[in-house]
């Protein structure tokens, strides 16, 4: 589930062709180097020369004037208290200097945003007939200026650490004035720009839908076909409406959001028992009454926190609950009569806070089999040739008495929860799951060689051959490890090399990726054809499959490389739109070096895959990986942000909006917020040092932004595992090289 949370919003990024390397730059490296004091202090000064210039027009202006020419004096103060604080705390301040950036380079904007206010005043004041809703609503505006201006005097020494928590509270404290005055001007209405997945997710991983107005019509519908009873309805019914309501105010979505998240818990839960027909009367009952309770101390701030205590202790055993009533629909001897009792005896245990870790053992070892049983008893049974039929039918004999054993012991624990605690359930239940997958892997041979067959026919016919012999040899215990890794092995490369990513974008014949491909665009499409047919042979043979696989490694690498290239060179205005998140604020000519060393790379490398120049090109690909991670971390955020971010204003309001929200606990990138503050700083200092003249400075800083683009980069991609290498053959078999696998 965890792995499905990011596919809704694909990371692309390429684990490198030789890892060694990498980290033994980044043991180089790991002493961060200081933020560039020069640089932030160059920032100040222009911030406090803007300030200058400010200071005697607000002492001979009259008021409203004043008032405008102070808000923006005061944004300006901000911003140099941001930039202070982040410099006085070194590396840990790159957050609040980028917040000081973002602030300063958004400051001339203040002006022609607020300066029409006091014509718009008098010519409502003189409208006749006049406007009364007009007029107020103006004079609510300047009201807020006020209100901003006046807290800033007062508080504007209030930072004091550079941490998230702080920058946000003192942000979120100054701002909300001046977002009410531009909101009243019939400007862009601030709002996060931090962005959720399109599907967020509880603490159990599983999937919560993005808030909207349409999803909660949706719960409405929801709950009333649920069967719950017209107290519990009417409540939800209530409540939904005045999350309806706050939806329509920006400022109070995040709360919204909340509300929205526990709704979402009460339906999943009510239906998830719904579907529990194995539970009796009695238990159901019971589950509804705790429904209601959490209901209704929901809405109560006072009792909100009892309300999500009761409702995470329901929704930790639902999980559970839908794996037994999975474990029922697939038909097969379970013994629920047995089960249902250990199942209450765990929701009891978890609404025991001494109790959780017994708890959470009792439901993963119990959901671990249940899942397992339920996976084998869909298994869709394929015909099988003998020689694999009988190892099947071996593996199925066992794993149903390890499994009848497992359930037997599991009902024991309802008198004795506390012996979940010991080492040998964690090797029965792995074991169970393996001679699940073993059952499995048998059941896919016939699969497994027709994928084959389109890649090399002759080999699949030897292949056949070679899974005969892996099927004695699962029944014997002497060769079984082996013929396991086998199994194993076959099917892991199989999901490797089958289909690379971005191979259907490669083999277009108008393919964007020609741009890099060039001449080598056929080429490269017939080394990855003999490579496959290669791979294939070598498994048909019994031979090692891991030279052919090594260099299909390297076309995944390349190919991923060419799609995050390609995304660099396109998106014209990728870091427009970045800019406008609150995770981000980078100068476009930050990154011109990289977008101009990128291509040529990138077509060298094409050029020595076309004619199989393997070890140079794994060279290349190390040096693109070490020299270029912050290019792919901007393309990979190119495409995982630009659509969401289209939608988000930018300009001053759209700064605003990234002061004033926090990120929501689900947002994208919040769990890497201050590295990806380090990273936008580190390079607008490389920038500054390279205007400078000062290159071997820039040279030094970009080094540490590749180490911080490595750093954002490995909490997304999935490094390949070492390929499947099969043990070498007795000496007896080395002497007959016509002996044949039967």
């Amino acid at each position: 589930m965890m792995l499905k949370r990011w596919h809704i919003i694909t990371l692309c990024v390429v684990a490198g062709a030789c890892r060694g390397a990498i980290a033994q730059s980044e043991e180089l490296h790991s002493i961060e180097p200081p933020l560039p004091a020069a640089f932030v202090r160059e920032h100040i000064k222009n911030v406090e020369a803007k300030i200058a210039t400010l200071t005697p027009r607000i002492t001979t202006a009259h008021s409203p004037e004043r008032a405008l020419l102070e808000a923006e004096r005061n944004l300006l103060l901000i911003a140099r208290r941001l930039l202070h604080v982040g410099q006085s705390a070194n590396d840990r301040g790159a957050l609040s200097i980028m917040y000081g950036l973002t602030i300063a380079n958004h400051s001339d904007q203040l002006r022609p945003v607020i300066a029409p206010l006091p014509r718009m005043v008098t010519a409502a004041l003189q409208a006749k007939p006049s406007d009364p809703n007009e007029v107020s609503r103006l004079i609510e505006v300047a009201e807020a200026i006020k209100q901003f201006n006046l807290r800033c005097n007062r508080s504007v020494m209030s930072l004091e650490r550079a941490d998230a928590t702080s920058v946000d509270a003192y942000l979120h404290q100054h701002f909300q004035p001046l977002a009410v005055a531009v909101a009243g001007l019939n400007q862009p209405r601030p709002a996060s720009t931090w962005v959720l997945p399109s599907e967020s997710f509880f603490a159990d991983g599983e999937a919560v839908p993005a808030v909207s107005p349409e999803r909660f019509d949706e719960l409405v519908k929801r709950f009333a076909n649920a069967q719950l009873t017209s107290d519990t309805k009417t409540e939800l019914e209530e409540t939904l409406n005045l999350c309806k309501q706050g939806w329509q105010r920006p400022e109070l979505r995040p709360y919204v959001a909340v509300f929205f998240r526990e709704l979402m818990k009460v339906a999943n839960i009510q239906q998830t028992l719904e579907n529990a027909k194995w539970l009796d009367s009695e238990a159901f009952a019971h589950f509804q009454a705790q429904l209601h309770t959490a209901v209704l101390l929901l809405r109560d701030p006072r009792t909100r926190e009892s309300a999500q205590l009761r409702l995470d202790q329901l929704n930790r055993i639902r999980k559970l609950t839908q794996q037994i009533t999975q474990l029922v629909e697939a038909g097969g001897h379970t013994p629920v009569e047995g089960l249902r009792p250990l199942f209450m005896v765990i929701h009891e245990l978890h609404a025991d806070p001494n109790q959780h870790d017994i708890a959470n053992q009792l439901a993963n070892t119990f959901g671990r089999i249940a899942e397992t049983a339920s996976g084998y008893r869909r298994m869709q049974r394929q015909v099988l040739p003998v020689d694999i039929r009988r190892p099947f039918q071996a593996a199925e004999r066992e794993y149903r008495q390890l499994e009848a054993d497992a359930m037997t012991q599991l009902i024991r624990l309802t008198t004795d929860p506390l012996g979940i605690d010991q080492p040998q359930w964690s090797t029965l239940v792995d074991e169970l799951d393996r001679r699940a997958r073993l059952m499995h892997q048998l059941n896919s041979v016939p699969e497994w060689l027709t994928r084959v067959s389109t890649l090399n026919p002759v080999a699949a016919r030897a292949l056949f051959t070679r899974l005969r012999q892996i099927g004695v040899q699962v029944t014997d215990p002497q060769y079984r490890a082996d013929a396991i890794a086998a199994l194993n092995g076959l099917e892991q490369q199989l999901g490797l090399f089958e289909a690379l990513p971005f191979e259907d974008e490669f083999s277009q014949r108008q393919s964007p990726m020609r741009i890099f491909t060039q001449q080598q665009h056929e080429k490269m499409a017939q080394q990855l054809m003999v490579l496959r047919s290669q791979w294939a042979a070598a498994w048909g043979a019994g031979t090692d499959p891991t030279i052919a696989g090594n260099r299909l490694l390297l076309l995944r690498d390349l190919m991923s490389a060419m799609h995050d290239g390609l995304a660099m060179l396109q998106a014209a205005d990728t870091l427009a739109k970045l800019n406008r998140w609150a995770a981000w604020e980078i100068d476009a000519h930050a990154i011109e070096p990289i977008k101009a060393w990128l291509p040529s790379r990138l077509r060298l490398a094409c050029e020595l895959a076309g004619r199989g120049a393997w070890d140079d090109l794994a060279l290349t690909l190390e040096r693109i990986d070490q020299q270029v991670p912050v290019a792919r971390v901007i393309a990979s955020l190119s495409r995982s942000l630009d659509g969401a971010l289209g939608d988000v204003p930018g300009g001053f309001s759209g700064m605003l909006g990234q002061c004033l929200y926090p990120p929501d606990i689900n947002a994208f990138g919040q769990d890497q917020r201050t590295l990806l503050a380090q990273l936008c700083v580190y390079l607008t200092a490389a920038e500054f040092a390279r205007q400078q003249g000062q290159i071997s400075e820039a040279e030094k800083l970009m080094v540490h932004c590749g180490t911080l683009a490595r750093r954002a980069l490995s909490h997304w991609q999935q490094t390949p595992p070492e390929l499947y290498r099969p043990p070498a053959p007795p000496a007896s078999e080395k002497q007959d090289p016509l002996m044949l696998d039967i």
